[in-house]
């Protein structure tokens, strides 16, 4: 653990140095006033580091958050399940699954992982999956289908088509299990169109030389799954997918029975931040190092805020994920509203912006005032993030400007989203500090000093949280049309 721990502090280093070296010659404008003939480019760049954040190369700062955040985990303490649908065993089962994956297995949706080897303990990892030669065996009547059948994926459709009566490119996977009767079930699972994410499971009965669908469920996420037995029963069970920050954060178990009715038993175990955990990683030997760090101290305070009787707008503050599926986390706010705040979309030359509220501050330390506005968002494939803009008014055309390459609009682009970025002014410089999300509850926070189209990384440091285990049964509705 300590080598891994000096080859995050040596990265960092590297990253303040690539930083600071990033644009070449540093520039500047000290002018008070007479801003006409300014030329702001040298500002259009990435002065704040978001693609080394970003980028695959940095992959070893975020697997050591990922790494500290399985550290501070411990032992293993399943959560009670009170419920009668389910053997308590199994539901802890699920339990050991999901505390023993790590986030950045979820994250990346490996098949080579902790779920899948403990999957395989109970027949699944693929047993239940009908084959080829699997699907020629369960409906003879295949072999005059033969031709332009290539693949199971061939023959899914030919089955649909032959004995459902629908012709459909969703159907990715079918599941065959038999009972202790004798009793076939066909487990038929399909893709959503477009961004629904929302996946449906047909079970089906054979009856004769006919499929007779039994039950329908519908899957909320892509997450993976699979077909298990546990005693006599057959259950579905795959990763959930947290809305907000898109990751898998837990497992749902779902009954197959052909006597479900309306209403599908399920259980939904999944984790939610208990606490989070605070790590510097690195400290620079800046001017106002005390006062800098006086801040900080006031500043994770704030920002790990997981209380639930401080509110905002009828809901719990929280600026970091606290485990709602639908809402996004609150806005941490520093000095830039201490300034003037400018609604630009009533100006004469306004801004295109969703967004009412502007901040204006010299953020680069220049001389060189910005107009800056910030505004919560999802993304439909990698969750929330901060939608930071800046702009400079130009007044030979009488317009304001974007400096695109300095903000950050383009969420989605990177699994590791900006989600917080605010400035505080220490002694007579303005800082700049964000937060970045890189998986699971994990964060990476980073305090930087821009001076001109130079930029030094002053704090870095890693936030994961430690989880605790929460367990629901739920009815999933049969929503068959």
């Amino acid at each position: 653990m300590k080598k891994k721990w000096t080859r995050v502090f040596i990265l960092i280093a590297f990253m303040g140095e690539l930083l600071t070296q990033a644009n070449g010659e540093v520039g500047y404008y000290r002018g008070k006033t007479g801003y006409d003939d300014i030329d702001y480019s040298f500002l259009n760049a990435d002065l704040t580091g978001r693609e080394l954040i970003c980028d695959d190369w940095n992959s070893l700062l975020v697997r050591g958050t990922y790494d500290y955040a399985q550290e501070i985990q411990g032992e293993f303490l399943p959560e009670k399940y009170d419920g009668k649908e389910f053997p308590e065993d199994l539901v802890v089962m699920m339990e050991d699954i999901l505390f023993h994956s790590s986030d950045i297995e979820l994250k990346i949706n490996n098949k080579s992982c902790y779920y899948d080897d403990k999957l395989r303990e109970f027949g699944a990892a693929g047993s239940f999956l009908m084959g080829l030669e699997d699907a020629y065996a369960q409906f003879p009547e295949m072999e005059n289908y033969q031709e332009g059948i290539e693949s199971a994926e061939d023959a899914y459709k030919q089955i649909e088509k032959l004995y459902v009566g629908v012709n459909s490119d969703n159907c990715y996977e079918i599941h065959h299990f038999s009972t202790a009767e004798g009793q076939d079930f066909f487990l038929f699972c399909y893709h959503s169109r477009g961004k629904d994410t929302t996946e449906y499971l047909h079970l089906m009965k054979r009856e004769g030389n006919e499929l007779v669908r039994v039950q329908t469920i519908y899957k909320k996420s892509h997450g993976r799954g699979e077909l298990i037995q546990y005693g006599k029963m057959f259950y579905y069970v795959y990763l959930n997918e947290n809305d907000c920050n898109k990751d898998f954060d837990g497992i749902r178990l779902v009954k197959l029975n052909d006597k479900a009715g309306e209403n599908t038993d399920s259980v939904w175990i999944f984790f939610v931040p208990m606490k989070y955990v605070w790590n510097d990683l690195s400290g620079e030997l800046v001017k106002d190092k005390e006062e800098i760090d006086a801040y900080i101290e006031s500043v994770k305070e704030e920002l790990l805020i997981l209380d639930e009787t401080a509110e905002e707008y009828g809901r719990p503050i929280h600026y970091l994920g606290y485990g709602d599926e639908y809402s996004v986390t609150h806005t941490y706010f520093g000095d830039e509203k201490k300034g003037d705040v400018f609604n630009l979309k009533n100006d004469p030359y306004g801004i295109e912006n969703d967004v009412d509220m502007f901040y204006k501050l010299d953020m680069a330390n220049c001389g060189l005032p910005l107009y800056f506005s910030k505004d919560k968002k999802i993304y439909d494939y990698t969750g929330e993030y901060m939608d930071a803009r800046f702009f400079y008014y130009d007044s030979q055309e009488k317009s304001y400007k974007e400096l695109e390459q300095l903000g950050y609009s383009n969420g989605g682009l990177s699994n590791i989203n900006l989600v917080q970025m605010w400035f505080k002014e220490i002694g007579e410089k303005i800082y700049t500090c964000q937060v970045y999300h890189v998986g699971g509850y994990n964060y990476i926070f980073q305090m930087l000093l821009l001076e001109g189209n130079r930029s030094s990384v002053v704090r870095t440091a890693i936030i994961p949280a430690k989880k605790k285990f929460v367990v629901m049964e739920e009815k999933i509705p049969d929503l068959r049309e």
